[in-house]
């Protein structure tokens, strides 16, 4: 996954962009305790409201690849068998709606995160998006796609305690002590799964090519512009050859 396709996934966390319609999550105490669920249809928040989720997922994306963002690979071995990928997937393939797996990866994420004696909030929400055909010269087909990126982003937030502040009460005209209460600050980790790879997404098909160890995989059922789509070449020890008749204008092509 590179800085471009990266950021063609950043542009999405817009209300009239991105198609999230659900925001799950959980605020966790510094004892690790759930205090609160977070479950909440997007549709029904007010629009300055869900703005402020959206902005707060996108900083979880948020930095230069290399540095602060890192594009992790599963290995083989990581797929095959791996209860975590497996995990991810059904938190993907059920667009974060399954509960049982929702909980458990807040299981995970309490056991493994370390935030001192602070609190803070777990945040995930799931997005599906029409990838557009687009050219070697940046241009993006009028047409459509024939793929459908679905992906998730999930983001830990520590939150600050409230604090005493003066603010000025219109009303009154006057400045008045009162609480800030508790803010959620930008996120300390966060990720995306799967990666936007070659602007393609690792399906279930990939995944047990992986798993059964499979190291040449030749397909086709891509034609005329949906070439664009096609992937060739090799990914987590896996080989692909596109063979589209139309593709190898009609050519015999040598695979072994």
């Amino acid at each position: 996954m590179n800085q471009k396709e990266l950021n063609e996934i950043r542009r999405r966390f817009k209300l009239d962009k991105d198609s999230i319609t659900h925001i799950y999550g959980c605020y966790v105490n510094a004892a690790g305790e759930i205090v609160s669920y977070i479950d909440m249809s997007v549709g029904l928040m007010p629009e300055e409201e869900a703005e402020m989720y959206l902005k707060l997922l996108k900083k979880s994306i948020s930095g230069t690849l290399g540095r602060n963002l890192l594009d992790i690979e599963f290995s083989t071995s990581q797929v095959s068998g791996s209860e975590e990928h497996s995990l991810l997937m059904k938190l993907r393939d059920s667009g974060l709606k399954d509960e049982a797996a929702r909980e458990a990866f807040y299981t995970k994420i309490i056991e493994a995160v370390d935030m001192g004696d602070k609190s803070y909030v777990i945040l995930l929400a799931s997005d599906t998006y029409d990838v557009p055909f687009r050219g070697g010269d940046g241009e993006v087909w009028s047409e459509g796609s024939d793929e459908v990126f679905r992906y998730f982003i999930c983001g830990v937030y520590p939150v600050k305690d409230a604090s005493m502040a003066l603010r000025y009460f219109a009303d009154e005209k006057e400045f008045r002590s009162t609480s800030t209460g508790h803010i959620v600050a930008a996120p300390e980790i966060g990720f995306m799964f799967p990666a936007f790879d070659e602007r393609h997404g690792d399906t279930q098909a990939t995944a047990l090519l992986e798993r059964y160890g499979v190291r040449c995989a030749v397909y086709a059922h891509l034609h005329g512009k949906a070439h664009r789509a096609a992937y060739t070449g090799e990914k987590n020890g896996v080989e692909y050859v596109f063979t589209a008749a139309d593709y190898l204008l009609f050519q015999p092509k040598r695979i072994v």
